[in-house]
């Protein structure tokens, strides 16, 4: 498999009240989608805990526009949200083994992210690279951003 696995930070540049992202990203985006080079993972998971968090301060418009916008998603990306499989377990076992002997401790969400990557031979796509380098082994920036 080759392609570019999204990190919530930049899937999330295209969530309502958020300013217009950069013309170059939109289509980047557009032309790794077209070819099916584009998928998701544990950044579903991320997305509704903010959700949920909104919903549970009292920002219930806020969260029903987000939750609209993620059930665009995730219906937009359908057989390109990659599962946890054993695989993705096994391969975040040792990333988060390496990260704690590195003094590193990333959130479960960036483990699942890097792992999936990394069993499936796939690039991150991240506002933070310098998290991901050492985890998921290789990352790149949105372009345009």
């Amino acid at each position: 498999m080759s392609g570019y696995l999204l990190d919530t930070n930049v899937i999330s540049k295209f969530a309502p009240d958020r300013p217009a992202s950069a013309e170059e990203l939109k289509a980047w985006m557009r032309e790794q989608g077209a070819a099916d080079l584009l998928y998701l993972s544990a950044m579903t998971a991320e997305i509704e805990k903010g959700i949920r968090s909104l919903q549970r301060r009292g920002s219930t418009e806020k969260a029903s526009r987000l939750r609209q916008w993620l059930e665009g998603i995730i219906a937009s990306f359908d057989d390109r949200i990659l599962p946890m499989d054993v695989a993705v377990a096994l391969a975040a076992g040792g990333i988060e083994d390496e990260a704690a002997a590195q003094g590193r401790h990333p959130g479960l969400g960036e483990v699942i992210i890097a792992a999936t990557a990394k069993s499936r031979g796939l690039t991150v796509v991240t506002e933070n690279t310098r998290y991901f380098e050492p985890l998921a082994g290789a990352a790149e920036r949105p372009v345009g951003s």
